[in-house]
């Protein structure tokens, strides 16, 4: 172990940190002022002596500061950390502390969805959810498992992400806060697909048979290049590079997707846009109107109060480079100049993409209209 880590553990143990070793580092690394850093390593080392600790197979040094060593698990709950009951759930999360409570990172990285009541390894009053993607944010529901773990009721999808922010005080104090922390940010409600505060979270679930986005479809490219390629028309939605000639094979940009579309009437508490498979983004558009930008799974937009009739739809979805790094190292184009060194790959010989595949781009759908309903 460095010499540098050793000293900073130890002054974090005499600050008060509870400092777990498996087991001791035996030396130091390197061959520079080799005699006097192992002298200063093995001070350090030494000013810690170790007796039987309150678990077995744990054991506490009584010189400087909290420093135990031996079952790592063991001795993290002996010292009093409570472990996450989220770690045996799907969830992959990342927690820490703030001044009113605890905030947790929660994603979804599995492949089917996830719905029911967590247990936060942390007392809670108020909980609020945040989308990261919309700035939406309402109070979760909650419930006590024990004086020392609240519970929150959660519905993931897979490749979704959500920002929870537990706090010790009552949940109107916390919806109060979440508006402050919002600021400028909080956007007006009831306007089809925008982030806001609700008082509330409120939890969707299909409601029915979802509306499938057909039609002819104008696709427009707008920003990138080499160059732009020729709009294409059509009723089947799959990679520009198939739809397109060599101009769309080599291109990397932005192309605008554009459709006219029906909403039947139908007695919904909202509706969901599923843009089914997008290579890589999608800013979407209704009715001239910007919505949110869809860039991670699942590639979906709310929209708030979508009435019945005719809507214009377009979609700005941009690709990779990939393709147009591919197209430039066919043709020979020099491009790779650097100040220090040239781009080398993972066996250091010079960096080639001709023989890549063509990476799917753009909009590959389904594209589908699903109606929701609350869920109790």
């Amino acid at each position: 172990m460095p010499l540098t880590t050793l000293r900073t553990l130890t002054e974090l143990a005499r600050s008060g940190a509870t400092i777990v070793f498996e087991g001791l580092p035996a030396d130091v690394p390197g061959l520079g002022n080799l005699a006097q850093r192992r002298r200063e390593f093995r001070t350090l080392l030494d000013g810690w002596t170790f007796s039987p600790g309150p678990v077995a197979g744990v054991e506490r040094a009584s010189g400087n500061g909290r420093v135990w060593r031996g079952n790592v698990l063991a001795a993290v709950k002996a010292s009093g950390t409570v472990r996450e009951a989220l770690a045996d759930t799907p969830i992959d999360f990342v927690r820490r502390k703030t001044a009113s409570g605890h905030d947790y990172f929660l994603a979804n990285l599995q492949g089917s969805p996830y719905a029911g009541w967590v247990t936060l390894g942390v007392p809670a009053a108020s909980a609020t959810i945040t989308d990261p993607l919309t700035g939406r944010s309402g109070l979760a529901a909650l419930q006590h498992a024990d004086a020392n773990h609240a519970q929150i009721y959660l519905r993931l999808k897979p490749g979704e992400s959500l920002l929870v922010s537990t706090s010790t005080r009552d949940a109107a104090s916390a919806g109060r806060a979440s508006l402050l922390r919002q600021g400028s940010g909080v956007q007006a409600r009831g306007r089809p697909g925008e982030g806001g505060v609700d008082a509330n979270w409120t939890w969707l679930e299909p409601a029915g048979a979802p509306v499938a986005i057909e039609g002819t479809w104008r696709i427009e490219f707008i920003k990138g290049g080499p160059d732009l390629p020729p709009a294409i028309i059509t009723r089947a939605l799959e990679s520009w590079t198939t739809l397109g000639g060599e101009a769309a094979q080599r291109f990397a940009g932005t192309a605008r997707y554009h459709i006219e579309f029906d909403v039947p009437a139908r007695s919904v508490d909202g509706w969901v846009l599923d843009l089914g498979d997008v290579r890589e983004s999608a800013r979407v558009r209704l009715n001239g109107r910007d919505v949110a930008t869809a860039w991670s799974l699942p590639f979906e937009v709310r929209l708030n109060d979508l009435k019945p009739g005719r809507h214009v739809l377009e979609l700005d979805v941009t690709n990779v480079a990939a393709n147009r790094i591919r197209d430039m190292d066919k043709r020979g184009i020099e491009w790779k100049i650097m100040r220090d060194i040239n781009i080398v790959d993972v066996r250091y010989q010079p960096f080639n993409a001709s023989a890549w595949p063509l990476e799917r781009s753009g909009l590959l759908g389904p594209v589908k209209l699903v109606p929701m309903r609350r869920v109790p």
